[in-house]
């Protein structure tokens, strides 16, 4: 099991206790994430990152998606797979 198939349901029993948070912590991997529309966007860090610049790279994927894509879904990531696969490469 990898470490971000802990994130989803790290997440979810964070919400149901009421602690949801921005940063979530599973052993010593840090899942740094944000929502937009219906998805997740994560980043994950076993370091002491700088919690401001991850969160100003994950709106920059989406607003760099959202200008590539007219709308930010998954179908548009699945229809569009190797040109974001790209973007991470470069």
């Amino acid at each position: 099991m990898s470490e971000i198939d802990h994130f989803l349901p790290l997440m979810m029993q964070q919400e149901e206790e009421g602690l949801l948070c921005p940063v979530l912590t599973h052993g010593s991997v840090h899942f740094l994430w944000i929502k937009h529309s219906n998805l997740y966007l994560v980043a994950t860090t076993n370091k002491n990152s700088n919690a401001c610049l991850v969160y100003a790279f994950l709106y920059k994927i989406v607003e760099v998606f959202t200008g590539y894509f007219k709308e930010l879904e998954e179908e548009s990531i699945q229809d569009n797979l190797w040109w974001c696969m790209s973007c991470w490469m470069s």
